[in-house]
């Protein structure tokens, strides 16, 4: 018997084969991928290198933007270095929501968070065109829903940055400064001020979705005997105590206190 033939040699393969396949995307992050790709191509195309006439349809800048561009800002991405930013924060974070969240709520947060912070930059550009001289040209909106989210519920995950692990909610507070950071010192602070409140109005659409989704998982646990926590506990099975939700999470505190007060009553 050849040593590839043996046990722990097939063991190693499939350990090679599933260390490979966690680095890949699930499918809502590579569909969000592929479009800023193609988006970033197509503009190149039509532009044929006079990108102002083309982007003025896709950027969110000025006192007069295009209405087209609450919907297209997110494609924007006017250089290779912009949509390099976007891919990696989309595969990086996006990848963290759609695993915990599902394909479902990636998608969602992208198109709400976006159309807000598209909505909110116009609203300040015809109110107050000086705060609107710093481009919106990447899917900002969708960013900041996804941060909150996951520096909310995703706290217990850890990441490697330059080999020293941390927790995500501080990689997610560390990233945020230094993007604000660079673009107050890219396009001063008086005038990124509709590019902070668009990433604002992102990050608030998001938390409200969150809001109104918890009322309503709060009002079907008021239908569900406080004692019955199998869902909860199977949950806890397959993906551990730090994938719970903070109903499910009030849910498994309401069955101990309630065992063990019947305990002690007996």
């Amino acid at each position: 018997m050849g040593w590839q033939d043996r046990d722990y040699s097939r063991a190693a393969a499939d350990i090679r084969r599933i260390d490979r396949g966690a680095y890949l995307p699930g499918r809502g992050v590579t569909g969000l991928l592929m479009m800023h790709v193609a988006a970033f191509v197509l503009i190149l195309i039509l532009s044929g290198g006079a990108q102002t006439d083309v982007l003025r349809l896709f950027v969110l800048v000025g006192p007069s933007p295009s209405l087209a561009a609450i919907v297209l800002h997110p494609l924007a991405n006017p250089s290779f270095l912009e949509l390099f930013f976007v891919a990696f924060v989309i595969w990086s974070l996006g990848s963290r929501i759609e695993e915990h969240f599902g394909t479902r709520r990636l998608i969602v947060l992208y198109v709400v968070g976006n159309l807000s912070a598209g909505v909110v930059f116009v609203l300040c550009a015809r109110l107050f065109p000086a705060l609107a001289g710093y481009p919106l040209v990447i899917p900002l909106g969708a960013f900041a829903a996804w941060a909150l989210l996951a520096w909310r519920e995703l706290y217990y995950d850890a990441v490697s940055v330059f080999g020293k692990v941390i927790t995500l909610s501080t990689a997610i507070a560390i990233g945020a400064a230094g993007v604000a950071v660079g673009t107050i010192l890219g396009g001063g602070l008086i005038s990124t001020g509709a590019w902070f409140l668009s990433g604002a109005a992102g990050a608030l659409a998001g938390s409200l979705r969150r809001l109104s989704r918890a009322a309503r998982e709060s009002r079907e646990q008021e239908r569900i005997d406080p004692l019955d926590i199998d869902d909860v506990l199977a949950k806890i099975s397959r993906d551990g105590i730090g994938a719970l939700t903070p109903t499910e999470r009030e849910r498994l505190e309401r069955a101990r206190s309630a065992k063990l007060h019947g305990g002690g009553s007996g």
